[in-house]
């Protein structure tokens, strides 16, 4: 007697919409008993965590509430198409390759509004985009 596998989600994937599915691999792997399938199996729930990690990370940037992304709607909202040329960034890296530490500063019309240090690049962006944001926010309340 074999287990059918009934459920396949084709689009849109979620990890939520694939949990069905390696539960009835994880029955079907149990009850076949094969070493192979076993370990084919393993692979794809190893997969499927390292996808629904990544799927999570990506979920929360791609949302408003990125800071870089909160900056350049702020500085659409206010300068309309041309924003772009109002903004400027100067990011460099200091220290040993294997320590380094990168240093961001964003100019709004020249004028420094935002700088930050992190491990990472996109960490220093951040916080400094982070710091113009609430920079223009702050400047807007007061008009």
């Amino acid at each position: 007697m074999t287990l059918p596998i009934t459920k396949f989600v084709w689009l849109p994937v979620t990890p939520a919409s694939l949990q069905p599915q390696l539960d009835e691999l994880c029955i079907f792997c149990r009850y076949k008993g094969s070493d192979v399938v076993q370990l084919i199996i393993r692979q794809v729930i190893h997969t499927f965590y390292f996808l629904q990690h990544l799927y999570q990370i990506l979920a929360a940037m791609s949302g408003d509430d990125h800071p870089r992304t909160k900056m350049n709607n702020e500085l659409q909202r206010i300068y309309g198409p041309s924003a772009p040329d109002h903004v400027r960034w100067d990011v460099y890296s200091r220290g040993s390759p294997n320590a380094l530490t990168w240093y961001a500063t964003v100019y709004i019309d020249d004028i420094n509004h935002g700088d930050a240090s992190s491990r990472t690049r996109g960490g220093a962006q951040d916080e400094a985009a982070k710091q113009a944001y609430n920079w223009l926010r702050y400047e807007v309340s007061r008009r």
